[in-house]
């Protein structure tokens, strides 16, 4: 993977234990670096309840993106430039746009328990200045 970036639930060993929490990895404008946050675990007062719902959204303008995970009021963002995904891999031709995607997975593997995704939106809007955002 050259640049990409994504926002999830994932379950990490924290103290001996198996813990769930929001995982980011985000773009660092290098090929092949990302950098990886667990921001629940950095707001204990905050944390995450697997047992709750969660509300996953994906914001793009023409400069950045925004991604987001919300449970109840909580919420865990990031944000980073567009031209962070822009990396040209060394061989072979570059993909040039923009895929949303939601997956269930684990370490890179298919998972055995299932998520359960609902109410997929798309909506494109524009701001007072005009520009257009896909969120």
């Amino acid at each position: 993977m050259y640049s990409y970036a994504s926002i999830g639930i994932t379950a990490i060993v924290q103290d001996d234990t198996l813990v769930q929490t929001v995982v980011c990895k985000r773009p660092t404008g290098v090929a092949g670096k990302m950098s990886t946050t667990y921001p629940a675990l950095e707001d204990p007062q905050n944390g995450f309840d697997a047992s709750k719902p969660s509300q996953l959204t994906a914001q793009a303008t023409l400069v950045s993106y925004t991604m987001t995970l919300s449970q109840g009021s909580t919420r865990w963002s990031f944000v980073f430039d567009t031209e962070d995904l822009c990396i040209v891999p060394p061989v072979g031709g570059a993909f040039t746009g923009t895929m949303f995607g939601i997956y269930s997975f684990g370490c890179w593997e298919p998972v055995l328990d299932p998520a359960d995704f609902k109410d997929i939106l798309i909506r494109e809007q524009s701001d007072s200045s005009g520009d257009v955002s896909v969120s």
